[in-house]
């Protein structure tokens, strides 16, 4: 058996297992799963401090392992997108 594998959606809300055989050149013998995730926060962001959440993915083979993927909360008073400055509008609606 080739390593297994795992691969994340790009939302991550599910994750998928996959372990191929290492004589089989066309893959075809293989053994995969899809697993859901749940989202937990770890820990939360206040005003001036990042917080941190998990996705766990749990699958039920028992070849395949949980798999985590944590990812970072910006503060709350931090703004997503930053301000655009200097910048001149394209086109006037005037």
């Amino acid at each position: 058996w080739n390593p297994i594998e795992y691969f994340w959606v790009s939302d991550n809300s599910c994750v998928i297992a996959l372990r191929t055989c290492k004589n089989d050149l066309r893959n075809m013998h293989a053994i995969s799963e899809v697993a859901d995730t749940e989202y937990q926060i770890v820990k939360e962001a206040t005003e001036d401090q990042a917080g941190e959440a998990v996705y766990i993915a749990r699958v039920s083979n028992q070849i395949f392992a949980t798999q985590y993927k944590y990812i970072r909360i910006p503060p709350k008073g931090s703004r997503s997108i930053p301000p655009r400055t200097g910048l001149k509008p394209m086109y006037s609606t005037a």
